[in-house]
């Protein structure tokens, strides 16, 4: 079952049996603003001591299903710290026309921008290719941003870097701020 946000439909990472809870989460998270907030009334992501990633994924948006594997895959690997912090938000929404990624404070979940997800050419066409609008004041102070990261105990710029490692750096950078 798929919803149509303001541009793209999203499905949930992981599908809910309950379909009309499924369609009520997604009408409270989908596009940070619920219509009305009364309804929206669901726990923050219990992490628990079974399964965390999956508990995580079950209030997960996405509007491609690679960012599932993605993500997924991104979480296995993580610090446990990182895991912990998911436990203050409510949702995760991962879609290809988010941009910039942000938290919304009336929804308590956390809205990620695709691209950071994305490692191969078919995963990046799948993103919305038109730069986040805070671009244009940073072409206006002459400002660019240069991400460094360290590999094998060296700093590497991150354009030097494999595909695959310069994804998952940033996303750790991205759910760090976020979260």
């Amino acid at each position: 079952m798929k919803i149509t946000s303001s541009k793209r439909a999203l499905t949930l990472a992981i599908p809910n049996e309950d379909e009309a809870d499924t369609s009520n989460f997604k009408s409270c998270i989908n596009g940070g603003y619920p219509a009305n907030s009364l309804d929206c009334n669901y726990p923050y992501i219990d992490l628990g001591k079974t399964d965390p990633i999956a508990n995580i994924l079950k209030k997960t948006l996405i509007s491609d299903s690679w960012q599932k594997d993605r993500l997924e895959t991104y979480l296995k690997s993580a610090h446990p710290q990182i895991i912990e912090m998911f436990s203050c938000v409510k949702a995760v929404e991962i879609a290809g026309d988010i941009r910039p990624a942000h938290y919304s404070s009336s929804t308590a979940a956390i809205y990620l921008d695709a691209d950071f997800f994305a490692v191969t050419k078919e995963e990046r066409a799948s993103v919305d290719s038109a730069p986040d609008y805070r671009k244009r004041n940073a072409d206006a102070l002459k400002y660019r941003l240069t991400r460094f990261f360290t590999q094998n105990g060296k700093m590497q710029l991150s354009s030097s870097l494999d595909e695959a490692f310069r994804a998952e750096m940033s996303l750790a950078y991205l759910l760090t701020h976020e979260l």
